[in-house]
């Protein structure tokens, strides 16, 4: 549960349980007759670390052979009749799949296609960071997708969660998405899951990795390009792209981990609880362009456990989970370029954006950045400030070991009256301004830490779970 409150997802086969495992995506159990001990886990297939960056080809092959895998790995997962169901944020690794799964299912024996996306009740944040106009191009260009929004909403203490996965709220909005999926007659859904790490690599400061590896005139010609599109000096780019990233706390960006013992969420824990976690906690990936890291990023992060969480999900309403972009084709294929192939045009996130040519809207296939949700989180845990305060007080009540034992009860009540009020949130809209602010993380694990002290109140104590918010 420490675990649990301290990251989203946990690493490998852990499943922050006691002496229970999680049977890792791609992976079987191994039985034989001679076994003294548990079955085995066998993992079929892992990327070969010595391929990393071995590809040589030129940048319009890349973004071909690209294509064509995507495209591949896309069909290979639709049924051979029927419906099937999408995520689609309006990010580029959710529209591609949504796309190319539409063109796919009319050419199917009842092919249709859902796009389901988790959205915030209203627009948030500046109108050119907004999700929903890049969703709506989607829509606009394949007319036959059905969609729905499916309302954003944070789980709440009291909220009932499955066993299976702490948090996971039943009747949450990633649980409303599977829902509405098996009610439009899908049997699967497909899922974004690895883009970030792969196709549409968003990993270590790309810019850095062509100046520490000689590869100046490349850079250069990268930065004027992305200056002239950006309309901003070569200078203000360089600083950007080389400077700020490198920078030590304080000078540049400010920038608050999760994982931060003083201002992330370990705060919350006892110092012995957080000990016992730092052991088993998600080690940091992508910090490099390392090919082991890079590897790592795949095969023992937090991927296997990204898709366990909606493999659960989805098996609540019979469905099954399935991610087109950790198509091992794709992913071996992405691993071998080089990291200059990995900007073009002023762009990151190449071949990617070049293969996307015609399948992705122009205005999506070519945005760097959107909102998310977080505005939208801030909003509501404003909104329930008063009663995640009043919360802590009911606990401090109970006096109970347990929660002593994990968290520290006055940490938490600071990270909780640290959530802006509605006031502030009003001051800052009035303004012009996000809400977000250098840790857009910290609010939800605080509520996250909260939930689960109250979970393990409630069970100790015997009580009814209610919602307390």
């Amino acid at each position: 549960m420490a675990t649990k409150a301290s990251q989203t997802y946990f690493s490998g086969s852990d499943s922050g349980f006691a002496d229970i495992r999680y049977l890792e995506a791609g992976h079987s159990l191994r039985i034989s007759p001679a076994d003294e001990g548990p079955p085995q886990p066998h993992r079929a297939y892992r990327p070969d670390a010595s391929q990393v960056g071995r590809w040589r080809g030129t940048p319009k092959q890349a973004a071909a052979t690209l294509r064509t895998l995507i495209e591949e790995a896309v069909a290979a997962r639709m049924p051979n009749s029927g419906p099937v169901a999408c995520h689609l944020t309006g990010g580029l690794d959710s529209s591609a799949i949504s796309v190319l799964a539409a063109r796919a299912a009319g050419q199917r024996l009842g092919g249709r296609v859902i796009a389901l996306s988790r959205a915030t009740a209203d627009a948030i944040g500046p109108a050119g960071l907004d999700e929903r106009p890049l969703i709506a191009d989607v829509l606009r260009q394949e007319p036959d997708i059905d969609h729905l929004y499916v309302v954003d909403e944070v789980a709440m203490p009291g909220c009932k969660s499955d066993p299976d996965w702490p948090c996971s709220a039943i009747g949450g909005s990633d649980d409303r998405i599977m829902e509405a999926a098996a009610a439009f007659g899908a049997d699967r859904l497909l899922s974004g899951v690895g883009g970030d790490e792969g196709a549409t690599y968003n990993g270590a400061r790309p810019y850095l990795a062509l100046l520490r590896s000689g590869r100046w005139p490349s850079l250069l010609g990268e930065l004027r390009v992305r200056a002239k599109r950006a309309d901003i000096s070569l200078l203000r780019v360089a600083y950007r792209q080389l400077v700020s990233p490198v920078l030590p706390r304080g000078l540049g960006r400010k920038r608050v981990g999760m994982f931060d013992d003083k201002a992330g969420v370990m705060r919350y824990l006892v110092p012995t609880m957080a000990e016992r976690v730092r052991t088993r906690r998600l080690r940091p990936a992508l910090h490099s362009n390392r090919a082991a890291d890079r590897v790592r990023a795949f095969a023992d992060h937090h991927i296997p456990s990204r898709c366990t969480y909606y493999s659960i999900l989805a098996a609540r309403h019979g469905i099954a989970a399935s991610f087109p972009m950790l198509d091992r084709r794709v992913v071996d294929f992405i691993l071998s370029l080089p990291m200059h192939h990995l900007l073009a045009d002023g762009y990151a996130r190449q071949p990617f954006r070049e293969a996307m040519r015609g399948i992705l809207p122009e205005r999506l296939r070519t945005t760097e950045a959107k909102v998310g949700l977080f505005d939208q989180r801030f909003l509501i845990y404003a909104e329930h400030r008063e009663a995640l305060l009043g919360e802590v007080d009911r606990l401090e009540a109970l006096a109970l070991p347990i929660l002593s034992d994990i968290f520290d009860m006055d940490a938490l009540r600071a990270g909780l009256e640290h959530i802006p009020t509605t006031h502030d949130i009003a001051s800052l809209q009035a303004r012009g301004q996000r809400i977000v602010g250098p840790s857009p993380w910290e609010a939800g694990f605080t509520v996250e830490a909260l939930i689960l002290a109250s979970e393990i109140a409630d069970r100790m104590a015997g009580a009814p779970r209610r919602n307390a918010a």
